[in-house]
């Protein structure tokens, strides 16, 4: 990536590329445990390279109330995105 330090280059791949070359983990509201039952309505995964230098963790909540997730343990530097949910009145 051109402009910036060595340090903070990292090499680019297409998010196929990703996805092929990384290890997938499921969990629910709690670390490594899904709920794959029928009335489920939350789901969380987990995305890493297999050196762990780039990860990402996915949180879906189709419940109609908020939940608490347990997140993995952070190591050197954080991003978060935070959507609203889509009104019912709207």
């Amino acid at each position: 990536m051109q402009g910036l330090p060595p340090s903070a280059q990292i090499d680019t791949i297409s998010l196929s590329e990703f996805l092929e070359r990384c290890r997938i983990s499921w969990h629910g509201v709690r670390l490594e445990a899904p709920d794959w039952s029928y009335p489920s309505r939350s789901l969380a995964v987990g995305f890493s390279t297999l050196d762990g230098r780039v990860r990402a963790h996915c949180l879906f909540n189709a419940y109609w109330e908020p939940l608490a997730f347990e997140l993995p343990a952070v190591r050197d530097k954080w991003a978060s995105t935070m959507l609203n949910t889509p009104s019912a009145s709207a």
